[in-house]
């Protein structure tokens, strides 16, 4: 029943988060990879070949599409149906959310800056996340709160809905 529990295993510096309705993993530099995560269905996986590379693999470990994303990445979140992949960038500007469409390799940027939190929709049908919101006084970052969103699951239609 390990597709129903929620648990949180730590690897290393690194933390592969299993929860009902989809798959995420959160990696650091220091990861110790590869590591692969799975979605709740369990046909499919991601392997977390380094911070910038995801291989994609069906159940029989047939590989399905492998991307670079070009930039660390920080979080990783496998769609329940298993057709999408968000993953989230820190810093510089790639930072932001960005989804990837496993069937036709189409990579794009959902929105930009300092992502939160990231979750699926149990159906897939939307994404929802948060931009965290800092100013900067005497050259130091204050965070200053998040704004959180919903975009459907394609990362069109992006829509504030919080505060």
């Amino acid at each position: 029943m390990r597709n129903k529990l929620s648990n949180c295993i730590m690897l290393m510096l690194g933390i592969i988060i299993i929860r009902t309705g989809f798959a995420q993993a959160q990696v650091s530099t220091d990861i110790l990879l590869p590591s692969i995560v799975w979605n709740d269905s369990e046909d499919k996986g991601l392997i977390l070949a380094d911070t910038s590379k995801l291989i994609v693999i069906d159940s029989k470990g047939a590989r399905l599409g492998t991307f670079n994303t070009g930039s660390p990445f920080y979080s990783v979140s496998l769609s329940p149906d298993g057709k999408k992949i968000v993953y989230t960038v820190n810093g510089g500007p790639a930072g932001g959310v960005w989804l990837i469409k496993i069937e036709t390799g189409e990579v794009y940027k959902v929105a930009s800056g300092a992502i939160g939190i990231l979750h699926w929709s149990p159906d897939s049908s939307s994404l929802m996340f948060s931009i965290e919101l800092f100013k900067e006084e005497n050259g130091q970052k204050i965070w200053q709160g998040q704004t959180i969103y919903v975009a459907d699951g394609d990362g069109k239609n992006v829509k504030q809905v919080y505060p």
